[in-house]
């Protein structure tokens, strides 16, 4: 599989977003003690708890601010991305919030959830229409490599930064992007998107609309997978990764414990990348289920009988 080193040097640079998500999700988790003790918290009381979830919890409304930039920026991925950059800079600093008020800090928690959500949308879109033929699934995977390689940054460094210092280091991350995202080409999708949805304007067809009955199915499929890739639980036990491991009994720092865990998602990530342009992303799916079926048993008979 030839891939070309160009599109891969813009595939980088589109992953500055996903690792952003990443230290969005990780966040909570090498922060929690010091958090919590500031502002007497336990660890099961309702202001940590949403402070802990929120941001997963909206992360389904940036899909819709995503969609709007695109109708904005006419359809650009480039501009889109800067954008949500942007946000995520503004974000990362309000986030130092959390010194003054908890109530705060989950506000802007939550506005965090909505930049995760609109990396997640537009990221993976422009990686895979930026991917050389052949090569969508390797391209595809490179979303995810971005996500652990967040993960893995916040859990290795958290233990040495206090969580105000996180946020600097998130808001950085934010600013390379944004600064990047220009240095790289529009998607080759905009163009014939734009043809289309001038076509649309012209005809006022509505032939191509989601709501047609033949997409239906496809359109269903895609939720009902998306919704069941959620009840594996990975994203609670990402953000609460360093507790669980805590309770390991290892003489290790709980996030070093969830670093060296997470780096098993890092070598999952790219076995897939390897393989699912050869074998295809239904064969790459069911393995990949089975796994998570096993895992997930390990892990429920671990916890109940310690």
């Amino acid at each position: 599989m030839a891939i070309c080193v160009k599109e891969l040097a813009y595939a980088l640079v589109i992953m500055i977003g996903q690792i952003n998500f990443g230290t969005i999700m990780c966040y909570p988790s090498p922060t929690s003690e010091e958090i919590r003790a500031l502002h007497h918290l336990k660890e099961d009381s309702i202001q940590w708890s949403l402070y802990n979830g929120i941001s997963s919890l909206l992360a389904i409304t940036g899909t819709f601010i995503t969609s709007g930039f695109f109708k904005a920026f006419k359809n650009s991925r480039k501009k889109t991305l800067f954008t949500v950059s942007l946000m995520a800079l503004a974000f990362w600093f309000l986030n130092c919030l959390t010194k003054v008020n908890i109530w705060a800090g989950v506000a802007t928690r939550a506005l965090l959830g909505i930049v995760m959500g609109s990396f997640s949308t537009a990221g993976p879109l422009y990686l895979v229409e930026i991917a050389p033929t052949g090569a969508g699934g390797f391209f595809g995977c490179i979303n995810q490599l971005g996500i652990v390689i967040g993960l893995l940054l916040f859990d290795f460094i958290g233990p040495s930064l206090n969580y105000l210092e996180l946020n600097y280091v998130g808001a950085g991350i934010s600013a390379l992007q944004a600064i990047l995202i220009w240095t790289i080409k529009e998607s080759p999708a905009v163009e014939a998107l734009n043809i289309l949805d001038k076509e649309d304007k012209n005809n006022n067809d509505e032939k191509g609309a989601l709501c047609q009955k033949e997409c239906a199915i496809g359109i269903l499929s895609g939720i009902f997978i998306m919704i069941l890739q959620q009840f594996c639980g990975i994203n609670a036990v990402l953000t609460n990764i360093a507790t669980i491991m805590s309770q390991s009994g290892l003489n290790l720092n709980g996030n070093y414990q969830g670093g060296i865990a997470t780096c098993a998602q890092l070598l999952a990530v790219f076995i897939s990348a390897l393989i699912i342009d050869k074998i295809g992303r239904k064969i790459t799916w069911i393995i990949s289920c089975c796994f998570i079926v096993v895992a997930l048993l390990i892990f429920a008979l671990n916890t109940k009988y310690n």
